[in-house]
């Protein structure tokens, strides 16, 4: 009986990724100049990527390479983008064409047509343990 109810509590805890926690390791290269912030956001669906129903987290901004990383999130479909803040007014700042003007990348360095590449161009999966992606930023 107690061997039940072990495996039945190991299965909820595997079912919620409590067991095998992944870390997630982001490379950000290409930054052009130490002005403003590199903000990055991570999206577990479609619904709202890549502008809405994210956090973004703003990083200190170097024209070094720089990693930040995620723990304990759950395995599992992800998708990234990032943003270069260069006048730190905390929006991505785009011309009268709606064409960026400032720094930005996606996850698999994915690029749209016309506007941001979509969920699925940009989709990633994140396994238990440690996971690493890179994303350029582009001017």
């Amino acid at each position: 009986m107690w061997i039940k109810v072990y495996l039945s509590i190991v299965t909820l805890l595997l079912s919620q990724g409590v067991l095998f926690a992944s870390e997630l390791v982001v490379t950000i290269a290409g930054v052009n100049n130490h002005n403003g912030r590199v903000f990055i956001a991570i999206y577990n669906e479609a619904e709202g990527f890549p502008q809405k129903g994210a956090e973004y987290m703003g990083l200190s901004v170097s024209p070094d390479i720089s990693e930040v990383s995620f723990e304990s999130i759950p395995p599992g479909r992800y998708s990234i983008s990032v943003f270069h803040d260069e006048n730190d007014d905390g929006v991505m700042n785009r011309n009268m064409f709606g064409v960026p003007v400032e720094g930005y990348g996606f996850s698999n360095n994915a690029r749209g047509v016309f506007g941001p590449p979509d969920f699925e161009q940009t989709a990633f999966f994140v396994d238990n343990g440690k996971n690493y992606i890179s994303i350029n930023i582009k001017y």
